[in-house]
């Protein structure tokens, strides 16, 4: 049986030991991640470049936000990670490619993670969003961001 073809995308692709992952994925010809070009972090002190690896499809995409540091103000944090470009990129992974799985890494409450699951859900993949949050929204979020986040 062939394994199957698996778009992935998410910010923390900047780092590079995330790949380590796929790194035993039987056919990484099937993988096609979707990546930030740049990733800037904590106030700009860490600024991370897409890492090269020749042994998987990737393609570079430009962030909208990296949190907190965004031209869209008080919505920055929940639009974490967006990355226009794999929106734009889905019709053709599920069309052409032949892409049924929609791998993601992100936090749930973003707007980018609704953004990408619906967008997954529209053209047909199974969307998976892997994610490291584990606390209440109430907890992390107050005001305009938890009535979104809910």
């Amino acid at each position: 049986m062939q394994s199957p073809k698996v778009l992935i995308s998410g910010f923390s692709y900047a780092f590079p030991y995330y790949f380590k992952v796929w790194e035993f994925y039987p056919d990484k010809s099937r993988l096609f991640f979707v990546l930030p070009k740049l990733w800037v972090d904590r106030q700009g002190k860490i600024r991370l470049e897409l890492p090269r690896r020749p042994e998987f499809n990737v393609i570079p995409a430009g962030v909208v936000s990296y949190g907190s540091q965004s031209l869209f103000w008080k919505l920055g944090g929940l639009l974490k990670g967006f990355m226009p470009k794999t929106l734009l990129l889905l019709p053709y992974f599920r069309l052409i490619k032949g892409v049924k799985i929609y791998y993601h890494i992100s936090e749930p409450h973003l707007l980018t993670t609704f953004f990408n699951a619906l967008a997954a859900r529209l053209c047909g993949m199974r969307y998976v969003c892997y994610t490291w949050q584990n606390l209440p929204p109430a907890e992390r979020l107050s005001g305009l961001k938890l009535k979104l986040s809910n």
